[in-house]
């Protein structure tokens, strides 16, 4: 049979040996919004009860839960990306390698390129940018969905020069 690969909470309770773990991961945005009240009250009635470790992506989540959800164990920090060594990094010139144009700066969005992630609000916010930045789009787009949904916001003339969609790196 396939191993199927253990979460961050099961490895930190596991080595631990906590009972309860709790590792919100991507409860933004569109992917909750149906059942936010739902969301949110189970999350304060789960910190009232109290999990015995506590993980989440970055600094500001977990003070999010600290302040706004009630959170009484402190968050472990565990960061969603991997690192990268220094002595590894060559510089690259990502516009000549991209095509975007040179002196501009870069609003970046990197990843997938789903539903759930108010795309088309980021896509939409391209036309306020100042002339001196551009935005992009990299990430591999999940169809139908991209077609049916971010498709038709691409012919918007004010978002020429503006927006840029580039192929997964």
């Amino acid at each position: 049979g396939r191993r199927v690969q253990e979460t961050p909470a099961q490895i930190w309770a596991k080595t631990h040996h906590c009972r309860s773990v709790y590792y919100p991961f991507e409860i933004y945005g569109k992917q909750r919004s149906k059942f936010s009240k739902s969301v949110i009250l189970a999350e304060i009635l789960g910190f009232i009860l109290g999990p015995e470790a506590f993980i989440t992506q970055n600094e500001s989540r977990a003070t999010f839960y600290l302040k706004n959800r009630l959170c009484r164990t402190r968050p472990c920090i565990a960061h969603n990306y991997k690192a990268c060594p220094e002595e590894s990094v060559s510089p690259v010139n990502f516009c000549e390698m991209h095509g975007t144009p040179e002196g501009k700066k870069i609003v970046l969005y990197q990843g997938m390129l789903s539903e759930g992630r108010w795309l088309d609000r980021l896509v939409l916010s391209a036309k306020y940018l100042r002339d001196d930045a551009v935005l992009v789009l990299m990430g591999p787009k999940q169809q139908p969905w991209w077609d049916d949904n971010i498709g038709p916001l691409l012919s918007e003339p004010d978002l020429v020069n503006r927006l840029f969609i580039l192929e997964n790196v």
